[in-house]
């Protein structure tokens, strides 16, 4: 694990999955909740992953990736699929929000990257994107599908792709906690992940 000293906190870690042996093929589904205990905020984390054929045979696959004989799937940065850095900014360019407030007629800037992409062999990738966003009262103010549609090469040795959602509050927009959801898919490694996370409106 690794937590910052000085900045913006952050933590990362590692998780291993040792599969049963004899597990049978299919899909599975890793979900995990990160809650803050000196922030209270909590952060939930969905993927999945598949095997193929007798997993006792071989390595435990990482989450995002298919055991199949002898190969796997290139991905950029390795393991499954992820949001990093997601923070709330003044503009694409930053700078990032101080305690992720913003004025009722300000826009709201989500950047994030995403790593654990798989990659066709000529550096293609296919990441879609879902967002939706609830007011205090929880009703979706936004609610797009495939807001990001991204089918483009990029560099194989590439560990992040920079992302970023633009969102315009609605004319008197109420004060209080804005929650954002994202849903990212993989198309190509079929695999996905969401994050939800607050903003203020005062």
């Amino acid at each position: 694990q690794k937590i910052e000293e000085a900045g913006d906190p952050f933590v990362t870690a590692d998780n291993t999955v040792n599969m049963p042996a004899q597990a049978p093929p299919g899909e599975y589904k890793v979900q995990m909740s990160l809650r803050d205990k000196v922030g209270g905020g909590t952060t939930t984390f969905n993927s999945t992953f598949h095997v193929e054929g007798d997993a006792a045979a071989g390595e435990t696959p990482a989450a995002g990736e298919t055991s199949s004989a002898g190969e796997t799937p290139s991905s950029g940065g390795g393991g499954a699929l992820q949001l990093a850095e997601v923070r709330f900014a003044e503009a694409q360019e930053g700078p990032d929000r101080e305690n992720s407030t913003f004025a009722g007629d300000e826009d709201v800037w989500v950047l994030f990257s995403l790593t654990g992409f798989e990659q066709k062999e000529d550096g293609g990738v296919w990441i879609q994107e879902d967002l939706q966003v609830l007011d205090p009262d929880g009703t979706p103010i936004l609610d797009e599908k495939n807001l990001l549609d991204f089918q483009e090469p990029v560099d194989p040795g590439l560990d992040a792709i920079p992302a970023h959602n633009q969102i315009t509050l609605p004319e008197g927009a109420a004060a209080g906690d804005y929650t954002v959801h994202m849903v990212v898919r993989d198309q190509l490694a079929g695999t996905s992940v969401e994050q939800k996370k607050t903003f203020k409106v005062q």
